[in-house]
């Protein structure tokens, strides 16, 4: 056989090989995506109630940062953020609405069925392990299971269509086909204040009655024990709000000069703020929570170290790089303390607040395009004490321990038709004594059990607030006391009377400065 036969014999080969290959390889169908237009993307979740856990992940294009968020339903039926050490969420009615937006979601119409579009229509999935920061036309993704760790609802969130308020373009992960769907992105936010209660305090600035500022800075020591702090204090005050006169009191002003207290007066030319009074009011009212961390382990409701706190170092540095120290108050006991001070608000019904600051919290990054800075803060609260005085009972007439006739006709319930003038009088005197102890006994009830629900809730965490909050809440000396307006048109104001205490006063020497008034203090001395 020739070389050329050989070579036409073997090329007749390859064709039929190739003809045999192309009939014989299972034909790929093409794909015809079902046609959802009109029916529900998740069929299978039609009650609300049946959503456990949420979880979010957004990726932020100008940041290439993508936030992951989740809240969850606990053993207990309480929903809890579980990003946040399962912190509570005020989640009921919004998960509600957030599941609700999920069921019946109903399909408007397809826009591409290429997984080379998703891009164009931002349905990229936020998958951390597959994006880089530069990526573009990433989405929002929405995840919902139920109690049983079941998907019940997955869907990533893309562009609005143009033209439309309430049209967006969505996916399931997983799958090419990209649809319209009419939905509020809104309902699935990934920011913690969102999911939270978000009013600290819960005070009515109405009941506010008392403000006890307590400005001081701590300075740590080593010992044996470890780091332990000691208290610099510069100014103390009290004020009380007259309802009857609808003003600010100074109770009290205390100095500390050379580590001693020197209790002090407003000069003639002096007053207190009030617009930094009622903004300090106002501003406890409306103190909001942006972001929590839980406390460490050992550390009671009052901010009292217990054994197991005081061996472990690393609660204890987990304190002080927040801006709380142990203090030592003698003998053994310990106290937290804060690194700026601490504010006292006392209200009419006998609770107290204790608000203790630390220092500047990390930033976790620009709100509204702006970058805002936030401080730590303690909470506790507990009984004001001055409220409960021991009551003042009116003594009955004949004496408490006389076994009289009218002793044992009352204690015999002898009718009233029947009893002597002095029998009256000791049964109405007993009465309105127990009315007065009964109610005493009825309000501090309140206030206790008010006390130990407040201590249940802020037992647990740091909390961090705005730095805008913190400056109107924690005032200084300088802050509190201001010159009086006419003192500065009269040209008579604080200066002046520090120029006059320092040439002498009514023709006296500056040698003579023994005999100034006593009511010169020496200059103020606020926080920086």
């Amino acid at each position: 056989m020739s070389e050329t036969v050989k070579t036409l014999s073997f090329a007749a080969v390859a064709v039929v090989a190739v003809v045999v290959a192309v009939f014989t390889y299972p034909k790929q169908k093409d794909y015809r995506p079902p046609d959802m237009v009109g029916k529900s993307m998740f069929e299978k979740f039609t009650d609300p109630g049946d959503a456990a856990e949420l979880a979010i992940a957004k990726f932020s294009e100008d940041l290439g940062q993508l936030t992951q968020f989740e809240v969850a339903r606990n053993a207990s039926g309480i929903w809890t953020i579980p990003s946040s050490s399962n912190y509570p969420a005020d989640a009921e009615a919004q998960m509600r609405d957030a599941a609700t937006s999920l069921i019946d979601l109903r399909v408007l119409g397809l826009a591409t069925s290429e997984t080379r579009d998703h891009q164009i229509y931002g349905v990229i999935e936020p998958d951390s392990q597959k994006l880089d920061a530069s990526q573009e036309g990433v989405g929002l993704l929405v995840a919902v299971k139920n109690s049983k760790g079941d998907a019940l609802a997955r869907l990533i969130i893309g562009k609005r269509v143009k033209g439309t308020e309430d049209q967006y373009f969505v996916r399931k992960p997983g799958e090419p086909q990209v649809y319209v769907v009419k939905i509020d992105p809104e309902k699935f936010p990934t920011e913690f204040e969102k999911w939270i209660e978000r009013n600290l305090l819960k005070i009515n600035t109405l009941d506010v009655e008392r403000v006890t500022l307590k400005d001081y800075s701590i300075i740590t020591t080593q010992t044996l024990a470890g780091p332990r702090g000691k208290i610099e204090e510069r100014f103390e005050a009290q004020v009380t709000w007259n309802s009857d006169q609808s003003k600010w009191v100074l109770d009290e002003l205390v100095e500390f000069r050379g580590g001693e207290r020197k209790p002090t007066e407003l000069l003639p030319t002096e007053e207190l703020s009030t617009q930094k009074l009622n903004d300090l009011k106002t501003a406890l009212g409306d103190m909001k929570i942006v972001g929590v961390l839980r406390k460490p382990t050992g550390l009671g409701a009052d901010l009292k170290a217990g054994a197991d706190f005081m061996s472990n170092e690393e609660s204890q540095r987990s304190l002080m790089n927040r801006g709380f120290y142990l203090v030592d108050l003698g003998g053994d006991a310990s106290e937290i303390r804060a690194a700026n001070g601490e504010v006292l608000v006392s209200l009419k019904d006998g609770v107290e607040y204790v608000l203790r600051f630390g220092e500047i919290a990390p930033s976790a990054g620009p709100v509204d395009g702006e970058a805002k800075i936030s401080r730590y803060l303690f909470v506790t609260a507990r009984l004001d004490q001055s409220k409960f005085p021991p009551l003042e009972l009116e003594p009955l007439p004949g004496g408490d321990d006389t076994a009289d006739a009218a002793q044992a006709a009352t204690d015999q319930e002898t009718p009233q038709e029947e009893m002597t003038d002095l029998e009256l009088e000791r049964e109405r005197v007993r009465k309105e004594n127990q009315r007065k102890q009964d109610e005493r006994d009825e309000k501090l009830k309140k206030a206790n059990t008010e006390v130990a629900e407040l201590n249940a809730r802020f037992a647990d965490w740091y909390y961090i607030i705005s730095e805008d909050e913190y400056k109107k809440v924690h005032l200084s000396r300088n802050d509190l006391v201001v010159e009086k307006a006419s003192a500065a048109e009269e040209g008579f104001g604080v200066d002046a009377i520090r120029q006059l205490e320092q040439e002498g006063i009514e023709g006296k020497k500056p040698d003579d400065s023994s005999t100034s008034p006593s009511f010169m203090p020496g200059p103020p001395t606020g926080s920086q």
